[in-house]
């Protein structure tokens, strides 16, 4: 989880407007693992997608 650690980190850092970090998992392991460190599951029309976001509330 360094790596997840660091990239919120540095996205954090950034000037720009970025409002939440996407991933895509590949498995259900992986899917727990980021849902327990506060990503929700984006909903997709056909209901098989494996894509997650963190959003980033305003500071």
């Amino acid at each position: 989880m360094i790596l997840f650690g660091d990239a919120v980190h540095k996205v954090r850092q950034l000037d720009i407007g970025v409002f939440a970090l996407a991933v895509v998992v590949k498995d259900d392991d992986s899917e727990a693992l980021y849902r327990h460190h506060g990503f929700m599951k984006l909903e997709s029309r056909d209901g098989d997608n494996r894509t997650l976001v963190l959003p980033f509330a305003d500071t």
